[in-house]
């Protein structure tokens, strides 16, 4: 994306259907776990905004959605993220598998969780 949007509507149209879709979801899910949420965009990407702090940030990329950053996560998420961790505080989930949403959403609570200072 060569233009920086000016929503997060306007990132997500921006993305083949195939990435909207993955998108979406990760949006709707925010909202459900955090209905206050602020949504802007930063650094190019969406940055949903909880309390006043920049939280969860998430991205579209040619092979796959990105959610941003995740910091250590207790052990039956992190075993279960494992796969998908590619860089400390990166987790990707490929275009080319089915995403497991189940998962999506304990990362999301996860993330909605921490205190102001993570």
């Amino acid at each position: 994306m060569a233009v920086t949007p000016a929503s997060v509507d306007e990132y997500i149209a921006s993305f083949p259907v195939e990435a909207r879709a993955g998108l979406e979801r990760i949006r709707a899910l925010i909202h459900q776990a955090a209905p206050l949420v602020v949504e802007q965009i930063k650094y190019g990407m969406p940055a949903m905004v909880i309390e006043g702090r920049h939280t969860i940030y998430f991205a579209a990329w040619k092979k796959h959605v990105g959610v941003y950053p995740v910091p250590k996560a207790p052990s039956a998420l992190e075993r279960d993220l494992e796969e998908y961790r590619s860089d400390k505080e990166t987790v990707k989930f490929p275009f080319k598998k089915p995403v497991d949403w189940e998962l999506v959403e304990r990362l999301i609570a996860f993330l909605v969780s921490l205190p102001a200072s993570e």
